[in-house]
């Protein structure tokens, strides 16, 4: 019920808004197509069971930054008040938390419940800083600014840090967060949230644009049946035209107990710039060089000779993944559109052994790397 009423008041807003040349110029015609739409947008709260919230957010390039509709109510038998939409247009990477932080606490306090979790659809583009983005680093043109996740554009992006401070000041731990966005399993960006969530869901590789298949999947994530949320969501892309899909559910309280173990590994091997074996690890990109390999194969590789520490980390892996699945072949569109066999996948990857000058000094930057250096 809840996605037939978000589709029927996008398509309604879209139907209302039926001149978006002068939408974009004409105050007043902005006031009117609001108008219109606060009646729908009431009636589809009203008829959606369990609705508390509902928002409707216009492009702030076009309109005033606190333009378009937001009501909210404490219960199913109240009545819907109007709200006043932020103002994001002053936020910085420090006040986006902020602001993140005030909203999660709202959502609190008109939803008050034993355990809350996250959904986060956006793209995604793991570890990678402000400054960077990946179509610039796969077609090696000049950098231009972008963060972990957020929008195509820039003003709507925002960090893995600053998300996770914004969970963090709102005093709230979640269930799981859930990425339907791009490259999220990776380890250095997992472990940015390994404070803030019991579990983290998310795809190694690029995600189809369809995203996760709600209709299938979010009685599973309502139920936290993990094995059968990463069932349904990778037979959904099996039997569909786009047949690639690798999605995982981790553990986050073993990250610190495997960041200690890999800074053993670092500390008694190297892997040069030059060390053609590291070609042969699983990747799950088309760059060159690549910048997400398997996490675990890369430990394999580097740690050969290692033995006991491999296993250490490999043990801690399997307690970490709770649930994972993926087709035999993944898609990537950087630098062009690819297959990719995947004969490895351990559930999340990792940018360690990554030679791309293009993200030199970056990956240095990360907590990941911080900690297990």
């Amino acid at each position: 019920q809840i996605e037939t009423s978000v589709n029927t008041l996008a398509n309604m807003t879209i139907r209302t808004i039926e001149d978006v040349d002068r939408f974009q110029k004409d105050a007043d015609y902005v006031e009117e197509c609001t108008d219109k739409l606060k009646d729908i947008a009431l009636e589809s709260a009203k008829n959606t069971q369990g609705a508390l919230t509902y928002y409707i957010r216009y492009n702030p390039d076009f309109t005033e930054a606190t333009s378009g509709i937001f009501a909210s109510r404490d219960g199913a038998d109240a009545e819907f008040q109007s709200l006043t939409p932020t103002d994001f247009s002053s936020y910085d990477e420090e006040g986006s938390a902020a602001c993140l932080s005030q909203l999660l606490g709202i959502a609190r306090c008109n939803a008050p419940a034993e355990s809350y979790s996250l959904i986060v659809g956006s793209h995604g583009s793991a570890w990678l800083p402000a400054g960077i983005s990946l179509s610039d680093i796969s077609s090696k043109h000049a950098p231009r600014i972008n963060k972990a996740f957020g929008t195509a554009g820039v003003d709507g992006q925002i960090s893995n840090e600053s998300l996770a401070n914004a969970v963090k000041k709102a005093g709230m731990h979640f269930g799981y967060i859930f990425f339907d966005a791009c490259l999220m399993a990776n380890v250095e960006t997992i472990y940015e949230y390994r404070d803030v969530c019991d579990f983290f869901i998310g795809s190694a590789s690029e995600t189809m644009a369809y995203g996760a298949p709600y209709r299938v999947v979010l009685k599973d994530l309502l139920m936290h049946d993990y094995a059968g949320f990463a069932g349904h969501y990778v037979s959904f892309y099996e039997n569909s035209n786009t047949p690639y899909a690798t999605i995982s559910v981790v553990r986050t309280s073993f990250l610190n107990d495997l960041s200690t173990v890999v800074r053993e590994l670092n500390n008694m091997t190297q892997m040069g710039d030059d060390d053609e074996g590291a070609k042969a690890v699983q990747c799950y990109d088309g760059m060159e060089p690549h910048l997400f390999y398997d996490f675990l194969d890369w430990v394999e590789y580097k740690g050969e000779g290692c033995d006991y520490i491999v296993e250490e980390i490999r043990t801690l892996v399997s307690k970490m993944i709770v649930a994972s699945k993926h087709t035999p072949t993944i898609y990537s569109s950087l630098p062009k559109t690819q297959k990719i066999p995947l004969d490895k996948y351990c559930g999340f990857s990792t940018s360690c052994p990554t030679q791309n000058a293009l993200v030199s000094g970056m990956h240095e930057r990360t907590a990941w790397y911080a900690d297990t250096k």
